[in-house]
């Protein structure tokens, strides 16, 4: 039975919550705290790991040249200590020919530097461009953390588009 210790290794690795299953005896009759924390509870922290999702139904812009909040771009959840998922996808609009940052704030602290994480360059005018990352945070401590989405501009107004044909999300996941 050594696989059973090695595949709670690798759902704890990848999950997190994630107690090792007991080894069961012949006639041993486990009661519904053992069913519960073996069973269920593994089940739970397979199915439904600590995570966030946020959709922009609505159209938003800034003219700012520092880094500013994204309206409505804010996860918080607690984990139970490892590695997060942030994914982030936009189409958006620049009214001049100026790049538009995207940056992650973890717990109010930059994740990408003074240059954010992606940039959006935008060679014409208000022409479309779809802005996105996957990040990876490793390490995180088992506590309550928030995620952020900011941005900027060089220059112009940029605009985050809305309307049924655009898929605009933001979402963070503990994935270990």
């Amino acid at each position: 039975m050594q696989w059973i210790g090695l595949l709670a290794f690798a759902l704890r690795a990848l999950f997190g919550a994630f107690t090792t299953p007991r080894t069961w005896a012949n006639g041993e009759t486990p009661d519904e705290d053992d069913m519960n924390t073996h069973i269920r509870d593994n089940m739970d922290a397979l199915k439904t790991p600590p995570s966030g999702v946020v959709n922009f139904a609505s159209a938003i812009t800034t003219t700012s040249t520092s880094f500013v909040d994204l309206t409505g771009a804010s996860i918080t959840f607690t984990t139970t200590g490892g590695d997060v998922r942030v994914s982030f996808y936009v189409t958006l609009r620049n009214s001049s020919t100026g790049w538009t940052e995207f940056d992650i704030l973890l717990d109010a602290v930059s994740e990408g530097g003074s240059a954010g994480i992606v940039r959006s360059d935008n060679e014409a005018a208000v022409a479309d461009a779809v802005v996105g990352f996957t990040r990876v945070i490793s390490g995180l401590a088992a506590a309550s953390h928030t995620f952020k989405i900011q941005w900027r501009v060089q220059s112009g107004t940029s605009t985050i588009n809305s309307g049924s044909q655009y898929v605009n999300q933001f979402s963070a996941s503990e994935v270990g």
